[in-house]
């Protein structure tokens, strides 16, 4: 548990905090106190459910990566993530997202999978797709347009992305919206 709890403190987990509204706390842990009383025969279940719903409402209150009071380099590599949201448009190298988080590109893939748990690749690809999908539910664009648009020149390989993540092509997606 240790290492667990080290991990969570790293990527922005806080040990101690206040929760703005401790009434979601106090409901679940007396639902769990009264199941745990119970002899039902879904006890352990009903028990598993509620220690879940406890663990929600801890990470929601104690849970802020967003922090500056971490590290400087892990803060680079939040500075990173919000670069390629703000610029997935565009052709992005990891190189470059190195040189402008002062940081190496090996602290750098290492850190981000780390604290997002993907590669900034998969991550820069998944934002793609989310823009993509919010282009052909929203908008009559052509697939060539789109696949430009969010900064992908080939719309060959565009439609082969999407379909590896979606499961089904741009334009199967497209048709069930």
């Amino acid at each position: 548990m240790a290492s667990i709890y080290n991990k969570y403190c790293e990527r922005g987990g806080r040990p101690v905090f206040t929760p703005e509204d401790s009434a979601p706390f106090f409901s679940v842990l007396s639902e769990l106190t009264s199941v745990a009383k119970s002899t039902d025969y879904m006890r352990d279940m009903r028990i598993n459910a509620l220690l879940s719903e406890l663990m929600v409402c801890i990470m929601s209150e104690s849970w802020h990566p967003e922090d500056k009071a971490l590290p400087n380099k892990r803060a680079s590599v939040l500075d990173v993530k919000t670069y390629i949201d703000e610029h997935y448009n565009e052709q992005i190298v990891l190189d470059e997202l190195a040189s402008r988080s002062y940081i190496s590109k090996y602290y750098l893939t290492h850190s981000f999978k780390d604290q997002f748990g993907m590669t900034i690749n998969s991550y820069l690809q998944s934002v793609r797709i989310t823009h993509a999908k919010q282009l052909l539910r929203f908008s009559d664009k052509t697939l060539e347009q789109i696949s430009v648009e969010i900064g992908i020149n080939d719309p060959a390989y565009f439609s082969r992305l999407f379909k590896n993540i979606e499961g089904v092509s741009p334009s199967v997606y497209r048709e069930q919206w």
